[in-house]
């Protein structure tokens, strides 16, 4: 069941009514329901490389404008490296450069006269191997000679 406060990113087209003259002279007969789900799911993981930007828009509902906090497993966001900008219908987190270290979860939860909704997001940076060609011509020499004749290349040796 969705949360009034909350939506997601994705939300499908409003289910079809049945026009059927049956359904208007006995109102206990239902249409069919379809079989899907009610909404589709988020992303299950946003995953980025090391450096990438980060940018989710978490779009949200609520009247007078709903208070919103963003935290990173558990803890407040550092105002130094993460951006949060937080609108009358969505917040959008931001991160210039993503490190290893903002890998977790990120929960949004919004708050209105009592009511609590909590979206959880899930990120994952990951570093890409670097190979051979990624080793500085100084570095390339220090190994053993073995090794630097099945790491060379025509642009470093």
């Amino acid at each position: 069941m969705q949360h009034p406060l909350l939506l997601p990113l994705n939300s499908p087209l409003p289910p079809r009514k049945a026009h059927h003259p049956l359904f208007s002279l006995f109102p206990s007969l239902r249409a069919p329901q379809d079989l899907g789900p009610d909404h589709q799911a988020l992303r299950q993981t946003y995953i980025r490389k090391v450096g990438d930007t980060l940018n989710l828009l978490i779009p949200f509902q609520g009247k007078p404008q709903p208070q919103a906090i963003c935290t990173h497993d558990g803890c407040a966001l550092d105002a130094s490296h993460v951006s949060m900008w937080n609108g009358e219908r969505d917040s959008i987190l931001f991160i210039r450069e993503a490190q290893r270290a903002d890998s977790g979860h990120y929960q949004l939860r919004v708050q209105l006269s009592g009511l609590e909704a909590t979206a959880t997001i899930d990120t994952l940076v990951i570093a890409v191997a670097q190979g051979a060609g990624a080793l500085s011509p100084r570095q390339l020499h220090s190994l053993q000679p073995h090794c630097r004749q099945l790491l060379c290349t025509s642009s470093l040796c």
